[in-house]
């Protein structure tokens, strides 16, 4: 009887593993796409030292943090 329980364990294991194999062999992940700037623009575009000035951008494919 303890024979056919551990048969029937080992038979489970190797089913386990063989369908866990085929499922992480499937998932192919996903390649992110790499950032793009697509404008860059300031304000004025001569700054005496000590003056400021506004900066905008337009990103695609950017992640915030």
């Amino acid at each position: 009887m303890k024979r056919i329980l551990k048969e029937k364990e080992n038979y489970f294991l190797l089913f386990f593993m063989i369908l866990s194999l085929v499922i992480l062999s499937a998932c192919g992940g996903v390649t992110p796409n790499s950032p793009v700037i697509n404008s860059f623009t300031a304000d004025e575009t001569t700054i005496i030292e000590g003056e400021s000035t506004t900066l905008s951008w337009q990103v695609t494919d950017a992640t915030i943090i």
